[in-house]
């Protein structure tokens, strides 16, 4: 993912590579507000970065929508 530079090119990577499709408008709003909680979560670890986006790849792996098969 480090190929995006701004984070929603990054969220819209994420969606296509697990999803198969683009985000939405309020996907990518959801994702860059639970991106910043995360952040701020982590700071004091000095691993915000890479624990936030670990944790949207997870909550995108585990969606049902990646599960299951409409």
């Amino acid at each position: 993912m480090r190929e995006r530079t701004g984070d929603a090119e990054r969220i819209e990577r994420a969606f296509l590579l697990a999803l198969g499709r683009p985000v939405s408008d309020e996907e990518r709003t959801r994702s860059l507000d639970y991106l910043a909680q995360v952040r701020q979560r982590a700071r004091s670890a000095g691993q915000a970065e890479g624990v936030a986006w670990e944790s949207l790849a997870r909550a995108l792996l585990l969606s049902s929508e990646f599960v299951y098969v409409d």
